[in-house]
């Protein structure tokens, strides 16, 4: 239990991520980012995603000093296109690592690329039936999904609930070695993938770092190169190095409640 603010509690990897989307991760050009992992990431990633990585390094691993080095945060929770829950309720942090909240909270869901690029009104009606069946979204998502997709018609309707069920034992499980090798293989597959043709080749030398921009990505074609190469090799690198990160340096997300009182959280009334 935390009797005082200087005790270690803990926090969702959703909320962990909602505080580095605020720090200043402009690409610094003189950052040796080189160190940031034992094998080179520049082949696939941008400088501003290795910023980023880096943000979550520092943060797992000494977050006083990195709040101190990084933009100081707004932790204002404005309302946002891309979430549902968009209110300005404080994020909670959990004195009992037990807690039944931290380990079923579902901090908030991204609304499908498709919804938002309808424009407001759409994203508006999706944000009302989302709180609509808000129950069904936490006890069944699958069903939520079947729902959605009657209600919508979405051309490439999303597979899973992005943003939910964030809890802190969702990596327990790994173990350094088996993160490491995982990591290897992906970008030993990201290359192969990458020299498989010469189109390929020069679709991702001109695209690849901005894949998040391009228009395949933005309307969901599945099976066009940067798509595949976004999704399957950018994406899935990124989690698979913060799961290292945060395995390696901060497994459970223990921070001290003072300074994510700083940030702008509150205390869960559930595990005082």
């Amino acid at each position: 239990m935390c009797n005082n603010e200087s005790s270690m509690v803990y926090i969702t990897n959703g909320n962990l991520k909602n505080i580095l989307s605020k720090f200043n991760t402009s690409v610094d050009n003189n950052a040796d980012y080189s160190r940031l992992y034992e094998q080179p990431l520049n082949k696939i990633l941008s400088g501003k995603e290795l910023s980023a990585l880096a943000a979550y390094k520092s943060f797992c691993e000494n977050p006083q000093d990195a709040l101190n080095y990084y933009k100081r945060i707004d932790m204002s929770y404005a309302k946002t296109s891309r979430l549902v829950f968009e209110g300005s309720q404080k994020p909670a942090y959990h004195c009992d690592i037990g807690c039944e909240r931290l380990n079923s909270d579902y901090y908030n869901i991204e609304i499908p690329n498709e919804i938002v690029h309808k424009g407001s009104e759409e994203v508006e009606r999706y944000r009302a039936f989302a709180k609509e069946h808000a129950s069904l979204l936490r006890t069944d998502p699958n069903a939520f999904l079947l729902k959605q997709d009657a209600h919508f018609f979405l051309k490439n309707p999303p597979k899973e609930i992005q943003g939910a069920n964030s809890g802190v034992h969702e990596f327990e499980n790994y173990d350094l070695p088996i993160i490491k090798n995982a990591i290897s293989q992906l970008l030993e597959d990201a290359e192969k993938f990458r020299h498989q043709t010469t189109e390929t080749k020069k679709i991702i030398a001109a695209y690849g770092y901005g894949t998040h921009r391009h228009l395949d990505v933005l309307n969901g074609i599945k099976d066009s190169t940067i798509y595949i190469w976004h999704h399957t090799y950018k994406n899935e690198l990124k989690t698979l190095l913060q799961r290292y990160f945060r395995v390696k340096l901060n497994k459970h997300l223990s921070f001290e409640g003072s300074l994510l009182k700083q940030l702008g959280f509150r205390r869960c009334s559930c595990c005082t």
